[in-house]
């Protein structure tokens, strides 16, 4: 009997989005490879709501909390 491995061999990593508090509120700042810019969100939920912004739009989130 044969096995096959039951992982995948791994791409290039992507780079994550950059999260993190100033004075607008929660920013979104894109990965170096991309050309967009920074998305600020403020409110109750402005936390979860960046933090689901840069997964749903990069697919990762670098999170730094202050």
């Amino acid at each position: 009997m044969t096995t096959k491995p039951s992982f995948q061999p791994e791409g290039p990593r992507v780079e994550a989005a950059l999260v993190y508090r100033d004075d607008r509120g929660w920013v979104v700042g894109a990965p170096p490879n991309e050309p967009a810019g920074e998305e600020a969100f403020s409110g109750p939920n402005a936390r979860r709501d960046a933090l689901e912004f840069a997964y749903r739009r990069y697919g990762s989130a670098r999170f730094f909390a202050n």
